[in-house]
């Protein structure tokens, strides 16, 4: 099984800012999230904007600034998952593409650099999860959130 990570905490000015330009998208309960990670066991992957790239850490636990989705998945999907996360991490943090895909709908982005739940949807659609009706840079941390607790009763499939 893995799990996605979706950021509810404070957070800094950055977390505010994608907040805020969730609200006046989709004001709902779903802006509340700013940030989403990929965790696979205690390895969490994400584009992270303080770091400025792609990055995984070691984390034993989380406070209770998170809200998780867990999705099953086989342990031979979840090898094919992790080597893909793993051969994006150090590519660049994708500022460019948030403000072309987030703040203005343009779906345009650095296909050399991620942000965090590009990445993330990314993934999902390389593992079926998600299908590619949507572009991954369209999907913020707030509709990453809610695609996920609309599929179909609420129920991911096991990913073979």
């Amino acid at each position: 099984m893995i799990r996605i990570a979706h950021y509810k905490g404070k957070g800094n000015l950055f977390n505010k800012i994608i907040r805020a330009f969730q609200r006046l998208r989709s004001p709902n309960e779903y802006a509340k999230y700013s940030h989403t990670e990929i965790v696979i066991g205690e390895r969490w992957y994400s584009a992270s904007n303080r770091e400025n790239k792609v990055r995984v850490r070691q984390i034993s636990g989380r406070s209770g600034k998170w809200d998780f989705t867990d999705i099953p998945m086989s342990k031979k999907n979840m090898d094919i998952l992790e080597i893909f996360l793993k051969s994006q991490v150090g590519k660049g943090y994708d500022r460019l593409g948030i403000a072309l895909s987030q703040i203005l709908p343009l779906q345009i982005d650095d296909p050399k650099k991620w942000f965090c739940s590009e990445l993330v949807a990314e993934a999902l659609m390389i593992m079926g999860v998600l299908d590619r009706r949507k572009h991954a840079s369209w999907y913020s941390p707030a509709r990453l959130k809610r695609a996920l607790e609309n599929m179909e009763n609420n129920i991911i499939k096991d990913i073979r």
